[in-house]
């Protein structure tokens, strides 16, 4: 059975990357240990059993929420979700889904492929 990467809002839009490569941003640093690279992981809605896609993890890196302030024009435009590829809609949607998110918390940035 593999490992659930779980979403509030599970669109998957599409990578400005060429080898469409998309970015989660998580919360703490659970999923950096959590995953290993090449690792398949399905991608299911918050709330819900339903396996909606499945994906390959390519890397995790941890950092300050904070510093991707700083990244809105290259690793932010790999986000899933169109809405969180700058810096205030992202934390935006960090603090939807956790209402005590601090900007000075430390994230796991989750880069994953879809399976075809």
């Amino acid at each position: 059975m593999n490992k659930q990467l779980m979403f509030l809002n599970p669109v998957q839009a599409k990578s400005p990357h060429p080898s469409g490569i998309i970015l989660t941003v998580r919360r703490g640093t659970k999923w950096a240990g959590q995953v290993q690279c090449d690792e398949i992981v399905d991608i299911v809605k918050t709330g819900t059993t339903e396996v909606l896609s499945s994906a390959t993890i390519h890397s995790c890196m941890t950092t300050k929420f904070d510093r991707l302030k700083f990244q809105e024009s290259t690793t932010l435009q790999l986000e899933h979700d169109p809405e969180c590829r700058n810096y205030a809609g992202l934390l935006a949607a960090m603090v939807r889904a956790y209402p005590d998110f601090a900007e000075s918390e430390t994230v796991t940035l989750v880069f994953y492929q879809p399976v075809a």
